[in-house]
Order: structure tokens, then C-alpha cells, then sequence
């Protein structure tokens, strides 16, 4: 659950021989019934974008069956987010340690709470901080953060978190975007994965111009396209 007036169905399975049968409506209708009861104050839900670990950030187009289930059930379009394929292997740019007066290095253990803080502050109302946080539990960890010259951090980048090779939360404190910090925290993270043998990131989540720098930066392209679905209960 996310704020106090929107909530998640994570994701629906029906068995093929079941389906057309009113089964994942039914579900779906006693699932609703469940949420009003709580009189939790909860309007809006939303479907696969279950954060901050999420299967799918949307309904994959390919999926059919799903999407005309869900629009059956008066779930409306939102708009879509796009997955990016980058291959790591043609990625042979060296990252630098240090880039106009800013330093970049691995998380390390010491830096977690301030990680978390930084995060919180310049992002208030999302869940980044607890998505960067399953980075924290790999070993190594696998986010990298950028400081300044008072070893204050004003960017970081993690990448498998969900899934070797996914990549992303990512962001730059506000007055330091278009810097290039950003461009360095990515390729921190493509080098450590081809330090761990990953052929191919998966940067997810991504919407608007958004998908132009990636494509510049490191030749992504777009893989798979989710519909953001929603319903008002």
C-alpha cells in the first residue's frame, strides 16, 4: 500500500482451462469488497506498479487476456512506462572517481543512513529510499553514490536490486541535474555489472525524454511497453 488512498493489486492468475469463467472478476470484486470495508479512505487502484518491489511497473502489451480483463473491470489507461535494453558488453567506457569536483565510489556501510536521509529528503513522497535499500542487501551492495567536496552525497545509481542487470532508481540532487553526475552513477553501475558478468541491463520504468538519454548515453532501446491501469473504488 502506498499513501493512504491508494493500494495495489500486485498481479492476477487465472489457470488457462479457468478462464471466461467469472473466476478473476469474482476475486477481483471480493478484493474491493475487502479494501471499502477497511474504510482505509482508499480511492485508487492500481495494477503491477506494486512498489518498492514490483514485478512490472504496468500491464505488459502482450498480455492480452490481461488487459481486456482489467478494462473489462473498468480499469482506465494511465499513460505508459517503457523497459530499456542496454547491452553491457558493447559498454566499454571507463567510469571516473572523480568528475568536476564530485566523487564517486560503492555505497559503503557507513554511508547507508545518510543514503537513506538524502533520499527521503529530495524525493519525499516516493519509495526510491526503500528501493535503493534492497541494493544494500547484496553483496557487495550495489548502488554507488556521488559527493561533493564536503563528502555530502548529491546523487546515486543502484542496479539489481530487483533482478541481475535491472538498473535504476537513480536521481541528482535538484540543482546539480544536467551536470553529468548522473551520466557517471550510470556507468558506475553498467561497469559493475560487467565486473559480475551481466550481458544486458534492463533500465526500468522509464517515461518521456527520459528514454533519449539512455538511448544517447548508453544506445538503449525500448524493449517492453506497460500500460499504467487504474480503477477508482
Amino acid at each position: 500500500m502506498f499513501g493512504k488512498k491508494q493500494c495495489f493489486l500486485k498481479v492476477c492468475i487465472i489457470d488457462k482451462k479457468k478462464r471466461r469463467q467469472g473466476i478473476g472478476t469474482e476475486m477481483l470484486n471480493k478484493l474491493i469488497q475487502r479494501i471499502r470495508k477497511k474504510n482505509l479512505g482508499i480511492s485508487l487502484i492500481h495494477y503491477g506498479d506494486s512498489v518498492p518491489n514490483f514485478w512490472q511497473p504496468g500491464v505488459d502489451k502482450r498480455h492480452t487476456d490481461l488487459y481486456f480483463f482489467l478494462k473489462k473491470n473498468n480499469f482506465r489507461e494511465g499513460g505508459v512506462r517503457n523497459n530499456l535494453i542496454a547491452n553491457v558488453k558493447k559498454i566499454n567506457r571507463e567510469p571516473k572517481s572523480e568528475f568536476n569536483g564530485f566523487n564517486f565510489k560503492r555505497v559503503q556501510s557507513k554511508d547507508y543512513k545518510r543514503l537513506n536521509t538524502f533520499i527521503k529528503n529530495e524525493f519525499p513522497f516516493g519509495t526510491w529510499a526503500s528501493e535503493a535499500n534492497l541494493s544494500l542487501l547484496n553483496s557487495p551492495p550495489t548502488t554507488f553514490v556521488a559527493k561533493n567536496q564536503k563528502s555530502e552525497i548529491v546523487g546515486w545509481a543502484s542496479h539489481s536490486q530487483f533482478f541481475p542487470g535491472s538498473f535504476g532508481p537513480t536521481c541528482v540532487k535538484q540543482e546539480l541535474r544536467s551536470s553529468g553526475i548522473g551520466t557517471e552513477l550510470l556507468y558506475w553501475c553498467i561497469w559493475d555489472m560487467n565486473k559480475s558478468g551481466i550481458d544486458k541491463s534492463t533500465i526500468i520504468w522509464v517515461e518521456g525524454d527520459t528514454i533519449k538519454f539512455y538511448s544517447k548515453t548508453v544506445d538503449a532501446y525500448i524493449g517492453e511497453t506497460f500500460i499504467i491501469m487504474r480503477k477508482k473504488i
